[in-house]
């Protein structure tokens, strides 16, 4: 097995352009002969969505972006991050999902269960929580789905817990590997937080576990990225550059290699405000141009 993790910076509300980024992902996927591809949580809106959630046309874009993707998952097993609609009639409008397509089919469809509401977060304003683990098929394998905060209700990780926890409904299944969509935002001293998590939940699971992070700045939050793979030992075996648009690739154990992180504190908050003000520059069209910064940063 093949797999790629897409760490691609989305824009908020700017579905067609995040089409595009993962339209030419999966191509990428593709040319390089990969089995199947993982990009960030809410890759094809953005996160966090906000208040854009009210506008009926961002749905409507999800839903025809979600469908071209679905056409373009010949040969490929995409796991992408959407918005889905509550049907029950009940609740909030929305999920937070996880879609799997494979050869232009809809294999799996998982929502987001546990939604944190602390901090900076404010997803249960927004989001209905999903009820129900999240796994499919593979090669004769079974692979479970997680998003973000699913994965953090593990002991001395959150001030307060959940009374749910999703991993123990997954461990249960005897999971071949773990898919984690995630857009955790940085903060000084949360990517080696994340990796021992993941490694954690990779031990717990006695499975690897695949963790893609969303990269990029979106008004005052910046995503660091550091996608991770962790073996089932817990050992970190794949790490992307923290900062930067990045795929990893991994094949029967065999990853793309670990990047080196910032050296220091200062350093992680230098790169951190960089990306931050270049985003800001380019996602925000009635800012002035970024030509002077790229001057002012070669200096």
């Amino acid at each position: 097995m093949k797999l790629q993790i897409a760490q691609f910076n989305p824009r908020v509300g700017d579905v067609q352009q995040n089409l595009q980024l993962i339209l030419g992902h999966l191509e990428a996927a593709k040319i390089a002969g990969c089995d199947g591809i993982l990009f960030p949580e809410l890759a094809v809106i953005g996160y966090p969505p906000r208040d854009l959630l009210a506008y009926p046309r961002l749905y409507r874009e999800n839903q025809t972006a979600l469908e071209t993707i679905r056409k373009n998952s010949s040969g490929l097993t995409v796991i992408v991050g959407a918005l889905a609609m509550n049907q029950s009639g009940f609740g909030k409008k929305f999920y937070n999902s996880a879609f799997v397509y494979r050869d232009q089919k809809e294999i799996c469809v998982y929502h987001k269960r546990l939604l944190p509401s602390y901090d900076i977060f404010e997803e249960d304003r927004f989001f209905e929580a999903g009820t129900r683990p999240g796994s499919f098929e593979w090669k004769g394998q079974r692979f479970g789905l997680a998003i973000c905060e699913d994965i953090w209700n593990q002991s001395g990780f959150l001030e307060t817990q959940y009374l749910e926890d999703p991993l123990k409904e997954l461990k249960a299944q005897g999971l071949n590997g773990l898919f984690v969509l995630s857009a955790s935002p940085f903060e000084l001293g949360k990517p080696q937080v994340r990796q021992k998590l993941v490694g954690d939940v990779a031990k717990e699971l006695n499975c690897p576990v695949f963790f893609c992070n969303q990269v990029g700045a979106n008004d005052e939050l910046i995503f660091d990225g550091s996608s991770l793979i962790a073996n089932a030992q817990g050992e970190i075996v794949a790490r992307a550059p923290a900062f930067k648009t990045h795929t990893i690739t991994w094949e029967s154990g065999v990853s793309s290699g670990i990047s080196t992180p910032p050296a220091t504190s200062e350093d992680w908050l230098w790169e951190s405000l960089v990306l931050g003000v270049q985003d800001y520059f380019k996602k925000n069209p009635s800012a002035p141009s970024l030509h002077w910064l790229e001057r002012w940063h070669r200096q």
